[in-house]
């Protein structure tokens, strides 16, 4: 592919003959289609469906008190001037094929993108214009490839005049010599009135909320036939960190984007009779049902290598922010120098999904107060679209990974809470973190287990913990324990806040200790049980070690402690909305007590709580 053509898209040189790019300006000066609004409005440039437009692809023209007298007076000469009007070009297409994926042939498809399946992408482009999406996906060999099919068939009485502006328009986009991003421009003669050819590499600096031609990445044939304008977008990304491979395509690829081209243009002139694909080929437009749990949804492998260490707290959504959402879930995670977030949302629909997801991906490109946007990144293959944003926030680095997904829209907030400024390794390396969540996160979205609050018993706030201990109990674990004493902490649980109590028993061979806590919510249980095992390391002099409990409420681990130079064996359990906390630690002078045997106490504990504790 050449470097970026001297002669601009849209000028005489680049347009076939025939194309009728020469005959706009005389076109632009007949009155009789300036009354036309479909033809005063600047249509959307194709590509990306139409959703991140930015701001000079919205504008309408002013029309002042001067221009309204021109208009008058044009209207007065219009009988005159229609007498010799030329011919006005005539619109060829009049509907799109029933399924989107037909654009392009199945054989095509699968030349250059091997096993790849095709997905449906709910659009709309307006009353005077239909639009028809088609994203296709393949990895192989650490490489995802993404093939996005677009095709806008205008429909006004301008419509072959609005098609030509579309296409000048998307043209003018690549002409833009933006920082952070490359552009080389080809013209390809004999394919529909006029195409143009763009090859766009949109390095990590690239900003596409002021350089729309970043949104693009790869490369791309763009196609105006009549009222129609084409556009095919060919992507290749590596697996693990979702950079695009900033090679141009080879000639064999730029023949088989023609190709595809010339599938859709005959598609086009019979929809009815397009071939379906085959329905191996086809994967139907997610659609999420339920109430996913966020703090489910990113695997522990991530955590472990992104967050190490991190405790997880379920956060409450605010629903003014998103007043639109079926359901809505977020979650923090904590962990020594870098912290994350997951928020999420679905909607009755695909379209009102990518509606949220246009509005925070161009809320994103925004510098203002003390946030610096240092860069944006499309994320081709991950979900219906995708997009990454750098920014510098006050002396914390961040990456935002927003994804859009059928009627799901999510996003992940990945943080460096390390002072400093941000080297370009550690960018990425946040980048490859907030992705890797990402994946998880879809990935997860589809299993039934994070579509509902998880399972469990729902208990009442404990009056008094002392009371849930059997005196059977403390006989045989703790001889000669006197009578338990409430420690401070005691409360009901209301909206967002525990119900606690708290209870010792002091004994001839050591002390016991009850928490007994109570959540409205199950998510806040699971928060607290795992807060509780990572963060007793903090709390005592040595953790000496951990092991799971099977066959206790939900889930259980005991914590075998140094604390105060005395061993400790602490035991946490969490089942539905409860989390109790019980430990026996040794008594100074007093006789030992093995560790087998305090956890024998601990557990005999925890099961009178179980089963003395009210449900509500």
């Amino acid at each position: 592919m050449s470097g970026e053509s001297a002669t601009g898209p849209g000028e005489s040189a680049a347009d076939p003959p025939g194309s009728g790019a020469a005959a706009e300006p005389a076109e632009a000066a007949e009155p009789v289609e300036t009354a036309d609004p479909a033809a005063q409005a600047p249509p959307p440039p194709p590509g990306r469906w139409s959703r991140l437009l930015p701001a000079w692809a919205r504008r309408r023209p002013l029309v002042t008190g001067v221009t309204a007298g021109v208009l008058a007076a044009a209207v007065i000469a219009a009988a005159v001037f229609l007498i010799v009007r030329p011919t006005v070009p005539q619109a060829r297409y009049t509907s799109l094929p029933g399924e989107p994926c037909a654009l392009i042939s199945a054989a095509d498809v699968a030349k250059y993108l091997p096993g790849a399946k095709g997905t449906p992408v709910s659009t709309s482009a307006g009353n005077t214009a239909r639009a028809g999406v088609c994203k296709w996906s393949s990895t192989n060999n650490g490489e995802n490839r993404t093939l996005i099919a677009q095709v806008d068939i205008f429909r006004s009485a301008s419509a072959v005049k609005q098609a030509q502006q579309a296409y000048r328009t998307s043209l003018s986009a690549f002409r833009c010599h933006c920082p952070g991003v490359i552009v080389s421009t080809k013209a390809v003669n004999g394919l529909g009135d006029q195409a143009t050819q763009a090859f766009v590499v949109a390095r990590p600096t690239a900003n596409f909320g002021t350089a729309p031609v970043a949104s693009l990445p790869g490369a791309s044939l763009v196609v105006q036939s009549s009222n129609a304008v084409i556009v095919i977008n060919l992507d290749a990304t590596d697996t693990a960190t979702g950079v695009s491979q900033a090679s141009p395509p080879s000639p064999a690829q730029a023949a088989g984007m023609t190709a595809m081209a010339r599938d859709t243009l005959a598609v086009l002139d019979r929809p009815a009779s397009a071939a379906p694909p085959p329905a191996a080929s086809l994967a139907a437009e997610p659609h999420y049902a339920g109430r996913p749990d966020s703090c489910r949804l990113i695997g522990t492998a991530t955590l472990a290598r992104y967050l190490p260490g991190s405790t997880f707290t379920p956060l409450t959504p605010q629903a003014a922010v998103k007043p639109a959402a079926s359901s809505a879930s977020v979650c923090g995670w904590t962990a020594s120098g870098f912290s994350a977030q997951l928020s999420i949302s679905t909607y009755p629909g695909a379209l009102a999904a990518g509606q949220e997801f246009q509005g925070v991906g161009q809320s994103l490109g925004v510098s203002t107060g003390g946030i610096t946007v240092t860069g944006m990144r499309w994320l081709n293959d991950l979900g219906t679209s995708a997009l990454a944003s750098f920014r510098q926030e006050n002396t914390e680095a961040v990456v935002d990974v927003v994804v859009w997904s059928g009627n799901a829209e999510f996003d992940v907030s990945y943080e460096d809470t390390a002072a400093g400024a941000t080297s370009a390794s550690q960018t990425a390396k946040m980048l490859a973190g907030a992705t890797a969540m990402a994946r998880d996160a879809l990935a997860a979205l589809g299993s039934p287990a994070t579509s509902t609050a998880p399972p469990g018993p729902s208990y009442a706030s404990p009056s008094d913990a002392c009371h849930l201990v059997r005196t059977s109990t403390l006989a045989r674990y703790a001889p000669g324990a006197g009578a338990g004493q409430p420690s401070g902490g005691a409360g009901q649980g209301t909206a967002g806040q525990a119900g606690t109590s708290i209870c010792f028993w002091p004994a001839p061979s050591g002390f016991l200790n009850l928490e007994v806590t109570t959540f409205t919510d199950v998510e806040y249980a699971r928060a607290r049980f795992q807060f509780g095992v990572s963060f007793t390391h903090h709390l005592v002099d040595k953790v000496t070690g951990t092991r799971p409990v099977h066959g206790l409420g939900d889930q259980a681990t005991a914590v075998f402690e140094i604390d105060v130079g005395l061993p400790k064996v602490e035991l946490f359990v969490q089942s539905g909305n409860l989390v109790i906390d019980v430990s026996y630690a040794d008594e100074v002078d007093a006789p030992v007590l093995s560790q087998a045997g305090k956890l024998a106490a601990d557990i005999a504990m925890a099961r009178d709580v179980l089963a003395r504790l009210h449900r509500a």
